[in-house]
């Protein structure tokens, strides 16, 4: 028994450690309560703890670190500092978590039940933390895994270490419901940038979760998806390709927008992982181009080096000459050409890159191939692709200087391109082309009643501008027709090289005949009886066989958006995609922009949706297909353009919202009415 001096020694020992105990932050009071296991203080600490827990609050520290001093040698604290861990913050929940540690089967269940049963958990962070150590490998952690990310992605931020440590036990559980809120658009981008932050760290062994995140992820998150994706190359590559060769069919365009987009980022990251040789087969044009779209579109945003691309190109041969299969339309052989589209698809690509990415000793020689493409080549869609990359890459000059070369051409060979007196670019399409015209049912925005989906037969050959008429093309007739009234509409077409809007349907169709006496071509129409193009004027009735220059048929205009595509734009579907090529109500700043900004179609046309309506020959009537569904396009007996009878405008304008800038869309005006928002590119039949 010891001495009183030596209980007087010890006591005042225990009395030390248990104040320093009770004043330690709470992180560092297990390291005190070995000391007074080491020490052989109990006798004289315990009633002192004792005492402290009597006299201090509930949620107090004090109280806290002397039921931790007491845990190893009174179980009778396994209560209490159960309900406080339940309620601890970072700086508690790991000391009283390890603390209960020896007791954890009496506390599984009430942690589970914790966890599972109340909806509403105040923090089921503590209670999953706590199971995180004491029974990591349960099964119910899949019922769960919601509840939990849920919780991780709207803590605060500076707190986020700490539940990643105490949870990383069961973070191979967690991952999907992660993944699920990092996908959800709906989401706060700081909850999403918490879950991308979380499964970083949880999923770096996990391929298949890394691929599905890499294919789901938008500019920003692609690259750190595709750092940690490529460590697993060998398993990464097989889950990609396998999603590139899935399909959809008789699903929404949100769900086929969805899977293109998976496809595209799955593409890109094979073209960066050595497998671009299997993914350039994918640029060529087909019915429904929406993967084509976006992987042209995300190859620089999403890192594929240009050189890559600029090879490929130099690697596929120009075609000879194109030969239609079997009952195959001719333009139909042109359009999904594979190696010609898929040139036309690398051009484009690489103008994305605009002066970036390409050393000069790289792009110079990419210069000289695109300028000489655009001399040269036959192909429309190459012309123009050709025409845009340069732009972006600063070539306007040698591009002026080619113009005024082609403009002199008297035999264009092979090409189904060419530029007119006034320097204006044509595409020339082969009839006869047959198409579906309108929309189907299920297009998003239809308009039921008018675009009533059929097959449009176009029997002639035509040639149509690449361009909306400019602002500098419109003066030059104006100059020499001073009697022509004009809107004026500086503020909404600024640019020079931007689109003439305000012109009425008399005015465009004194334009053409105005471009067609400059070539000496015949007109196509007659002015009214006081020789004015006004009501009263007359289309002459075999227009459509006449050579000179006029406005575009309806169907016209619609084929040479669509360029062989049967989706809602030419490109694709997606709204996201659209200010790609597009001016419309959220990216032109309510104005129109210079013609031939934006990315071309697969006929080398721009602005075909969007900058300005565009005028077109036909009235405003309701399709009436035969009983088999088709029409043949022909001029209708509406030969005298009467004031009170609307005409046809298409693709949308620049203060439009998305619904209306569609290949199927209609709206009319009447023929006198001017508007900022109405503009048109002349047609004619090409013999």
């Amino acid at each position: 028994m010891p001495s009183l001096r030596e209980w007087l020694i010890k006591d005042q020992e225990a009395k030390q450690l248990v104040e320093a105990i009770v004043l330690a932050e709470t992180k560092n009071v297990p390291q005190q309560v070995e000391k007074l296991e080491g020490l052989r203080l109990r006798t004289w600490a315990n009633p002192m703890l004792h005492r402290i827990i009597e006299n201090s609050g509930v949620d107090s520290k004090e109280r806290l670190h002397a039921s931790l001093a007491l845990l190893p040698v009174d179980d009778g604290q396994v209560k209490y500092l159960y309900s406080r861990l339940l309620d601890a913050g970072p700086a508690e929940l790991e000391v009283i978590r390890d603390a209960l540690h020896p007791f954890r089967e009496r506390l599984v269940e009430r942690l589970w039940h914790q966890l599972e049963e109340s909806a509403g958990t105040k923090h089921p962070l503590q209670a999953a933390s706590a199971l995180a150590r004491y029974d990591a490998s349960s099964h119910r952690w899949e019922n769960v895994g919601g509840k939990v990310a849920e919780a991780m992605v709207t803590v605060n931020a500076v707190d986020l270490g700490f539940w990643l440590n105490a949870l990383r036990p069961v973070g191979d559980r967690l991952t999907d419901a992660l993944a699920a809120l990092y996908r959800d658009r709906d989401r706060s981008e700081t909850e999403r940038n918490l879950a991308s932050n979380l499964l970083e760290n949880y999923a770096t062994d996990q391929p298949q979760v890394l691929t599905d995140l890499l294919m789901d992820s938008g500019k920003d998150h692609f690259a750190l998806w595709f750092v940690k994706l490529a460590g697993h190359q060998k398993a990464a590559v097989p889950l990609l390709k396998e999603e590139m060769g899935k399909s959809l069919s008789d699903t929404t365009e949100a769900e086929k927008d969805g899977l293109a987009e998976r496809q595209a980022r799955a593409a890109i990251a094979l073209v960066r992982l050595g497998h671009a040789n299997e993914i350039w087969p994918k640029l060529q044009h087909r019915p429904d181009p929406r993967l084509r779209s976006f992987i042209v579109n995300w190859l620089a945003p999403l890192g594929v080096n240009p050189s890559e691309i600029a090879t490929e190109l130099n690697r596929i041969q120009p075609v000879a000459k194109v030969i239609p299969a079997d009952e195959q339309q001719f333009m139909d052989a042109v359009l999904f050409h594979p190696e010609t589209s898929i040139r036309r698809a690398l051009i484009l690509a690489l103008g994305t890159y605009r002066t970036g990415g390409l050393s000069p000793g790289e792009r110079e020689p990419l210069i000289g191939k695109l300028l000489d493409l655009y001399r040269n080549d036959p192909d429309a869609g190459i012309h123009g692709a050709a025409a845009w990359a340069l732009r972006q890459w600063g070539q306007q000059v040698k591009l002026q200087a080619a113009d005024a070369e082609l403009i002199k051409l008297k035999d264009l060979g092979d090409r189904r391109w060419f530029l007119n007196s006034q320097g204006q670019t044509f595409t020339v399409i082969e009839g006869p082309v047959e198409f579906h015209m309108g929309s189907p049912p299920t297009e998003p925005d239809r308009e039921n009643k008018y675009e009533t989906l059929h097959r449009r037969i176009i029997r002639r050959r035509f040639a149509i501008a690449a361009q909306e008429v400019s602002v500098e093309q419109y003066q030059g007739f104006m100059k020499q027709n001073p009697g022509v009234a004009d809107l004026e509409t500086d503020e909404y077409s600024p640019d020079q090289k931007g689109p003439r809007n305000g012109p009425s349907w008399y005015d465009a169709a004194a334009y053409c005949n105005w471009l067609s006496r400059q070539e000496g071509l015949p007109e196509c129409y007659e002015p009214n009886p006081d020789g004015r193009y006004a009501a009263g004027m007359r289309i002459k009735p075999d227009a459509l066989c006449l050579g000179g220059y006029r406005l575009p048929t309806e169907a016209e205009w619609e084929y040479a958006c669509r360029a062989g595509a049967e989706t809602s734009r030419f490109y694709g579907s997606n709204v996201n995609l659209l200010g790609r090529y597009a001016w419309y109500n959220e990216t032109s700043q309510n104005h129109a922009w210079p013609c031939g900004s934006l990315l071309p179609n697969e006929l080398g046309l721009f602005d075909m949706l969007g900058n300005v309506w565009e005028w077109c020959q036909d009235i405003s009537r309701i399709y009436q297909p035969d009983r088999n569904k088709i029409i043949i396009d022909i001029i209708s007996n509406y030969l005298y353009v009467d004031v009170t009878c609307p005409r046809l405008l298409r693709g949308g304008t620049f203060d439009f919202q998305p619904s209306g800038v569609r290949s199927a869309d209609r709206v009319w005006d009447l023929p006198s009415y001017r508007s900022i928002n109405n503009g048109f590119r002349p047609s004619r039949t090409y013999p």
